[in-house]
């Protein structure tokens, strides 16, 4: 039928709220407020659906502060976990949860985190099927789950392993990004693991490049993380 041009395919793109787009829907509900707005938008990545769930949400008396955390988020975690996860597989539930630590997912970096092959796989799956989660094609296939879906297996892995397990699973991570050449990436992984050490030898190693380019209020912000 496409090859006919008998049928028109409208992609997730063509649906993709924008910013402008998304305030117009939040302010007729009634939310004026342009940070609300802003983190609205950033957060529900212009998905239709998570902005009604997270307008529901702010109606429900929520605000700015509760709407960024993942424990007031029942409604549209509760969508996800119907959707997808709790219908999943063990070992797809396990690769969902451990590479939502990471901002974006390569083959590598998933068997890193996982410790299993080929589970890029499971990715690319639900890329394919336009479950929350896109693909970017370059010098190396890499994956980026939805703000709010990352948000939501996070949550879940928070419940399956213990703290000392998700640091852990985060500094794997973490190193797995530095090898790569990708500092800047795994400098906020070591931050959110708590581990001060590999944190520290980044900023070292890093801290001369940033100030010849004039970065220094990253740098700053670096050392007071």
């Amino acid at each position: 039928a496409q090859v006919n041009q008998t049928i028109a395919v409208v992609s997730w793109e063509d649906l993709r709220l924008t910013e402008a787009e998304t305030t117009v829907i939040a302010q007729s509900r009634g939310i004026a407020d342009r940070t609300v707005l802003r983190t609205l938008h950033e957060q529900s990545t212009g998905w239709m659906a998570g902005v009604t769930l997270m307008l529901e949400r702010l109606h429900r008396g929520g605000n700015l502060e509760t709407l960024q955390r993942a424990e007031t988020m029942d409604t549209v975690f509760n969508y996800f976990a119907g959707l997808i996860f709790d219908h999943a597989s063990d070992e797809l539930r396990e690769v969902l949860m451990k590479t939502a630590f990471l901002p974006r997912v390569s083959a590598a970096l998933a068997e890193a985190v996982t410790g299993k092959t080929n589970v890029i796989e499971h990715i690319e799956e639900l890329h394919r099927r336009h479950l929350f989660t896109d693909r970017s094609v370059g010098g190396e296939t890499t994956y980026q789950y939805h703000a709010l879906f990352r948000a939501f297996l996070k949550s879940k892995a928070s419940i399956a392993y213990s703290a000392e397990q998700c640091r852990s699973i985060t500094r794997r991570a973490a190193a797995e990004l530095q090898s790569q050449g990708q500092p800047e990436l795994a400098f906020a992984l070591f931050v959110e693991a708590e581990d001060w050490n590999g944190a520290e030898q980044i900023v070292i190693a890093l801290a001369p490049q940033l100030l010849a380019q004039g970065r220094w209020q990253t740098l700053s912000q670096w050392v007071e993380a």
